[in-house]
C-alpha cells in the first residue's frame, strides 16, 4: 500500500492540474458522480490507490505517475504528467518517498 502523505500528495497535486475550485470537474472527476468536494477527492485518492496496486501488479516498469495519467487522463496523458509531476514535485520533498513510485526501467 502507497504511504498515505504520498497519496495526498499526489491528489493535491491532480487537483491543481486540473483546474483546483475553478473547473467544473473537481480533481478532474468526469466519470463517477459526486455531490460535493469531499467525495470528489475521496474519488481521487481511492484512484490512486488503486491504481498504484496495479502498478505494483504490473511489475512497475514506467513511472508510476505515467501509468496513473494513462488511466486518469488517456487522451492527453503526456500533458497530464507533466504538470502533476512538477507540482507534486514543487510542495512534496520527501525524495525517498517519491522513489518508491519510480519505475524499474528508469534511465
Amino acid at each position: 500500500m502507497m504511504n498515505y502523505l504520498l497519496v495526498i500528495a499526489i491528489v493535491n497535486a491532480i487537483f491543481l492540474a486540473e483546474g483546483s475550485n475553478r473547473t467544473q470537474y473537481l480533481y478532474g472527476i468526469k466519470s463517477v458522480p459526486y455531490y460535493s468536494k469531499a467525495e470528489a477527492k475521496q474519488i481521487c485518492i481511492n484512484t490512486v490507490q488503486n491504481n498504484y496496486s496495479r502498478w505494483i501488479v504490473s511489475g512497475q516498469k514506467e513511472d508510476y505517475l505515467i501509468f496513473l495519467s494513462k488511466r486518469y487522463c488517456p487522451t492527453d496523458s503526456e500533458t497530464w504528467y507533466r504538470n502533476v509531476n512538477y507540482l507534486l514535485r514543487k510542495e512534496f520533498k520527501d525524495e525517498n518517498l517519491l522513489k518508491t513510485i519510480r519505475g524499474s526501467k528508469r534511465n
